[in-house]
């Protein structure tokens, strides 16, 4: 059996095992951590396609692999635990995940270099901004696993507007529309990735998600962002339409803004 496989097949067992010890009337926490396996494999099967466009091959892809497979392992150990995947109850799942990787996750098949990658992609894969001073390939592992991860989020992101979804991911979800504030219109307007702090209605949220896409690293990653024309579907804006439509004129601007800086960097290394 292949490092992949059975990698897979552990994280089957884990899974299902903290799957089992979640009460089964706390649909909350089920629904959520129903959520968080089918995101685990569409953030693995991203960092294998971001490997692949990085040239990387043999072990170092099966450990880009790896980083996406087990990126979220904490998710779990909250859900059993604390019954919440609230980083503001019970800390960090970022930091979960490298406790869960650390303990629990048997690691005779990895090297010792491969180990220190992943443990280190698992802990800055959730940070606002990665630090300074990282070597090369701890950086490039971290950056993978943050682009991979945004890529599902932002699949999330867009399922939101579907109404069969809404229940499934009703805990990202904020009560309050809210007006567009000038301040994080700006902010984004300028490039930056706004820091979760700053959100306090669904209108926040709108540019907080738009904002991430400042912060992917890759050409394939803003590639595919594009092709699901996640800004355009996410702000409600067709700019190929701005003639017969009426749109807030400020959301015309961020569309464009966006995307523009999106297709410069799609052959982004």
């Amino acid at each position: 059996m292949g490092v992949r496989r059975f990698f897979q097949a552990w994280f089957e067992g884990y899974t299902s095992e903290m799957r089992r010890l979640v009460p089964p009337n706390d649909e909350d926490t089920l629904d959520e951590f129903d959520m968080k396996v089918e995101h685990t494999y569409k953030v693995r099967d991203e960092a294998e396609d971001i490997a692949r466009w990085l040239g990387l091959e043999g072990r170092y892809f099966e450990t880009a692999s790896l980083c996406g497979l087990f990126h979220d392992l904490g998710r779990f150990e909250q859900a059993v635990r604390f019954g919440s995947m609230d980083d503001k109850i019970t800390g960090s799942h970022a930091d979960w995940s490298e406790y869960v990787f650390n303990e629990k996750v048997p690691k005779d098949l990895l090297t010792v270099e491969e180990r220190e990658l992943i443990a280190s992609a698992l802990r800055y894969h959730n940070l606002f901004a990665l630090p300074d001073g990282l070597d090369e390939k701890t950086l490039r592992y971290a950056q993978l696993t943050r682009d991979a991860d945004k890529l599902d989020i932002f699949r999330h992101v867009l399922a939101l507007r579907e109404e069969k979804e809404k229940r499934k991911f009703r805990f990202v979800q904020y009560e309050t529309e809210g007006d567009l504030r000038t301040e994080l219109f700006e902010a984004v307007m300028r490039g930056e990735n706004l820091n979760s702090s700053c959100v306090k209605t669904r209108t926040d949220r709108l540019l907080l998600e738009i904002s991430l896409v400042f912060d992917l690293c890759f050409g394939i990653s803003f590639q595919k962002t594009l092709d699901m024309r996640f800004v355009e579907r996410r702000l409600r804006v067709d700019p190929l339409e701005k003639e017969k439509a009426s749109y807030d004129e400020r959301l015309l601007w961020l569309t464009e803004s966006v995307l523009a800086y999106m297709r410069e960097r799609t052959g982004y290394l």
